[in-house]
């Protein structure tokens, strides 16, 4: 028997940086930017460039933590597959 599976990857990076800003209502507000318009990692240092946080050290995770979930297994029909060939 032949089966199409779908698995989800979900990987969680956590990035540690040292930064430095005249209050932390800055550092929060740019977080908060940061996380309702950022899109790729690129983003951390220019969203809070942009806004006032200057970083003073980056510590970028590479490898990541994984978690795999098959969400869909479908039956593959080979009878039906070589029909629709003809």
């Amino acid at each position: 028997m032949k089966f199409k599976i779908e698995v989800e990857e979900k990987v969680t990076y956590r990035h540690t940086l040292t930064v430095e800003a005249e209050t932390e209502t800055d550092v929060d507000y740019a977080l908060d930017v940061l996380e309702r318009d950022g899109m790729h990692p690129d983003d951390i240092e220019g969203y809070l460039r942009d806004n006032n946080v200057k970083i003073m050290e980056f510590d970028k995770d590479e490898s990541g933590e994984c978690e795999f979930e098959g969400v869909d297994i479908e039956e593959i029909n080979e009878d039906a597959e070589k029909e629709d060939i003809f």
